[in-house]
């Protein structure tokens, strides 16, 4: 069987390296090939350029379904629904600002639009950042960058909040910062990112981090209708 491409506009180079060392190993077997469009960060860019990437990669291939791994955290401000549907629970924030972008983006021109009709857009934010996934398992954190001193701080700011997905969303309080105060520069996102992501392991991030859950979900359920 012909596996279905799905393109994803990543943040940068640890959320492409994650979606291939961890997420296609998992969901090639079901039938999905990944294919990358790589941002390099979007909080510079204005929301313009990152929705010129995102039709880019649906003009490419129209018969591929395309999907985001874009931050929450650092989001540009003009971003369709980000300013207007803030919430207090950090995940409904996150769902109002996908759904609005996929509204924006379908009624910018009928091409896009029969792209977001079809479902095959699926918008996805993380919430806040990469990071929050890592704080699935504190001591695993700990023991990649190989400073196990640090395991009860890290397990205590776990503590504090429902999920790591709640981890927040501040500029002295993202989970980036919080890693880089901890470590300081110990810590290598590049490096360090998707290591500690292997060591955790998918099945423990899905249990805590619902919306990442949520996301997966839909994309087990495309490999399972293998409509092209």
């Amino acid at each position: 069987m012909k596996p279905i491409v799905v393109q994803v506009v990543v943040e940068g180079e640890t959320e492409r390296d994650f979606v291939k060392q961890i997420l296609n190993p998992y969901f090639y077997p079901k039938g999905l090939k990944f294919q990358f469009n790589l941002l390099h960060g979007v909080s510079r860019w204005g929301w313009e350029r990152v929705r010129n990437e995102i039709a880019g990669s649906i003009y490419d291939d129209p018969n591929s379904y395309c999907t985001t791994m874009l931050d929450l955290y650092g989001l540009p401000e003009n971003t369709p629904g980000k300013s207007s549907g803030y919430n207090r629970d950090p995940i409904l924030w996150a769902e109002h600002i996908e759904k609005s972008i996929a509204r924006s983006l379908a009624e910018s021109n009928p091409r896009l639009q029969d792209f977001v009709t079809a479902g095959q857009f699926i918008p996805y934010l993380q919430v806040h950042e990469f990071e929050a996934l890592l704080f699935s398992d504190p001591v695993a954190i700990a023991e990649v960058v190989n400073t196990k001193d640090c395991v009860d701080e890290l397990i205590a700011i776990r503590n504090k909040y429902k999920t790591p997905e709640h981890i927040n969303n501040r500029p002295a309080t993202a989970p980036s910062r919080r890693l880089r105060k901890i470590f300081g520069s110990s810590y290598q996102k590049p490096l360090y990112g998707v290591m500690i992501a292997q060591d955790i392991g998918l099945s423990k991030i899905r249990r805590q981090c619902h919306h990442f859950n949520a996301w997966l979900t839909l994309l087990e359920e495309i490999a399972k209708t293998n409509k092209f």
